[in-house]
């Protein structure tokens, strides 16, 4: 199970260029410094890792999960737009399959680990597809908390948590 955790919500069109040029700032400056080929697969690795999350090489090999986002607090009062956002371009712009998980944010962290344990089993028997859960705020401790409480049962459906503004 991959964890990732981020301070932010959505990335930007603005840091997602700061971080293509960072990591190719990394690449050219460190093929200009070696010319040796073991060497410069071990450069391609580092790459990738800091390029994709998960440790997959390509967004291609993102296509073999499901993404299951799970909203933070009030989320049922006040739609989380960069959820939509999110959902956006995870389905029409990478061709992924996205979902976002409707959950009583009011509610217990122990009553939403049900839902989403039950979501992430669903999903799973649908496509046949490891889950990526993506929690924001509340929903990151309700993913965690599923992971948690499920351990055995979610343990070859899901194969990684996002947290992002967890506190």
């Amino acid at each position: 199970l991959d964890i990732a955790l981020a301070g932010h919500a959505s990335l930007t069109d603005e840091a997602n260029v700061w971080a293509d040029d960072r990591v190719g700032s990394f690449w050219n400056n460190y093929k200009d410094d070696n010319d040796d080929e073991e060497e410069e697969e071990e450069a391609a690795r580092e790459f990738a890792a800091t390029r994709y999350p998960l440790g997959v090489g390509s967004s291609r090999e993102l296509e073999a999960y499901v993404y299951v986002l799970v909203p933070g607090l009030l989320s049922q009062f006040s739609p989380p737009v960069y959820f939509f956002e999110a959902i956006h371009r995870l389905r029409f712009d990478l061709r992924l399959d996205a979902r976002f998980l409707r959950v009583a944010s009011e509610a217990s962290v122990e009553s939403n680990a049900e839902v989403v344990r039950a979501a992430c089993v669903k999903a799973r028997e649908e496509t046949g597809k490891r889950v990526i859960l993506v929690g924001h705020s509340k929903g990151g401790v309700d993913a965690a908390a599923a992971l948690a409480m499920y351990r055995g049962e979610l343990d070859d459906v899901v194969a990684g948590l996002i947290c992002i503004q967890v506190s």
